[in-house]
């Protein structure tokens, strides 16, 4: 299972254009195959802050979402509404079940802030 955490900081002033935005992807993005989970949150103390958390069945399923049209128009929207490049960060996890309990457990994880073309790129190489 992949799972995926992005945040994001709206431009003072564009915080409704984003959840806009973040909606219209949402909807689509749920609808795909191999999606578990695609949630938008955003910030109480902070409006303007954004997290997105994504779970994903496979790398092949998230590979097919990084190439979708909703995600490239969501990506563009994006890059007028958002202060800053989205910090992402993935994780590659496996799930353990027990009696009672489900756990995590994520085996990696690292730091990016990419395009989705070079992030595309780079699930492409493993």
């Amino acid at each position: 299972m992949i799972v995926i955490a992005v945040t994001y900081k709206a431009k003072p002033g564009k915080r409704e254009e984003a959840v806009g935005a973040a909606r219209i992807c949402a909807e689509k993005t749920r609808r795909e195959a191999g999606n578990r989970e695609y949630t938008f949150y955003a910030g109480i103390d902070s409006p303007e802050a954004f997290f997105l958390f994504e779970q994903w069945e496979s790398q092949k399923a998230l590979d097919v979402h990084l190439k979708s049209v909703h995600l490239a128009s969501f990506r563009k929207a994006l890059g007028d509404l958002t202060a800053e490049p989205p910090l992402i960060r993935i994780f590659e996890a496996s799930e353990l079940k027990s009696d009672q309990t489900t756990f995590t457990i994520a085996s990696v994880s690292f730091f990016v802030s990419q395009t989705s073309a070079e992030l595309a790129s780079r699930n492409a190489d493993r």
